[in-house]
């Protein structure tokens, strides 16, 4: 074999490594065969008790956005008129008619959930407007950032220079997690969480973005849920603050900062409620969700990049049974590679 040949093989080795190798580390693409984790299969259903009048009822809905995909939807109606709504920001279903004795509705979705990862903006990171930052710092019910018992701690926390405001969010959220016991039958209220120095879940997450918004940072509160296998979906309630560009998320009670599970489903933000209903008596409601497999034809979905121009070269946009005779395909050459090196190089 001559060294031209020899030069020639060695590159193109190198770089097909060099392209699997990218794809490993950019696309978290695993080298051995695993079992796929499919998507989660939820049900909201709500029960009311109507007042013989006209009512509705009003639920977050989850909508697609970085880290979940949202797909396979329907409502039921049980004798109601539903309407997909865009409110305060936030999606939401409205079943509206008239509420006589009890009604249930129900959404059914299935959503496939990933890991967010977001680092703090650099400084030269555009900022938010000034009217969307006034809303996301100013007082609030819920947020009394405002408060003379929350200003007071403001001044008494040894607090880093408003010019690291990162070095300023982590001593809250340090404060918070560590100072702030965590106490399911406690309070929600910030100022009452604050005062006990112990509050639910709920309680520490709105005293966090209350202190936040109380040294000007903009944040908002997060519903959703935490899904786990075999388990019951539990409401959660989490903090995201604005950096530049950016909307970082943390938790003060689960104890994540910059990063959202691939458990959090996420309903919306602000102080809306996940379940309101008017016109009724009584009104409960309920989660549940169950982990489902993947089957071949959505794990080529998922798998095709985001990119446009990508996405349309993308083989895994290919029907399932052309991408498993491609699958065999693209082993012969590499069959032919190691028959010539074992018949060249050993003979």
């Amino acid at each position: 074999m001559s060294l031209a040949v020899r030069i020639t093989g060695a590159l193109l080795i190198a770089f097909a490594l060099a392209v699997a190798g990218f794809k490993v580390r950019r696309f978290d693409i695993p080298l051995a065969p695993t079992e796929p984790l499919g998507p989660w299969s939820v049900e909201l259903t709500v029960s009311v008790r109507g007042a013989g009048q006209s009512g509705s009822v009003t639920a977050l809905l989850p909508a697609n956005e970085e880290g979940q995909r949202i797909f396979d939807e329907q409502p039921v109606l049980d004798r109601l008129d539903f309407e997909d709504r865009r409110f305060g920001g936030n999606r939401v279903g409205v079943w509206s008619g008239w509420l006589e004795d009890v009604h249930e509705v129900a959404y059914r979705f299935r959503v496939q959930l990933r890991e967010v990862a977001i680092d703090w903006a650099p400084a030269d990171a555009p900022e938010l407007g000034r009217d969307a930052r006034r809303v996301a710092t100013r007082p609030t019910p819920e947020l009394p950032s405002s408060a003379p018992e929350v200003k007071a701690l403001i001044k008494a926390l040894p607090l880093p220079s408003r010019e690291d405001p990162q070095a300023r969010v982590r001593a809250l959220f340090a404060f918070v997690s560590h100072e702030i016991a965590t106490e399911p039958t406690a309070g929600d209220d910030a100022l009452l969480t604050l005062a006990r120095r112990e509050g639910s879940t709920i309680g520490k997450e709105r005293l966090l973005a209350t202190l936040l918004r109380a040294v000007g940072m903009p944040a908002r509160l997060v519903h959703g849920l935490a899904l786990r296998d075999a388990q019951r979906p539990e409401p959660a309630v989490w903090v995201e603050v604005r950096s530049g560009d950016r909307w970082l998320p943390m938790s003060s009670a689960e104890g994540f900062f910059g990063i959202r599970p691939d458990t959090h489903l996420v309903l919306g933000r602000g102080a809306q409620a996940p379940v309101e209903a008017t016109g009724v008596r009584a009104v409960g409601h309920r989660y549940r969700a169950l982990r489902q497999r993947l089957r071949p034809d959505e794990i080529a979905s998922l798998m095709a990049p985001d990119n446009p121009l990508l996405s349309a070269l993308s083989l895994y946009r290919l029907p399932v049974g052309t991408q498993t005779a491609l699958h065999v395909l693209l082993l012969i050459p590499i069959g032919a590679l190691i028959t010539a090196i074992f018949r060249n190089g050993i003979g």
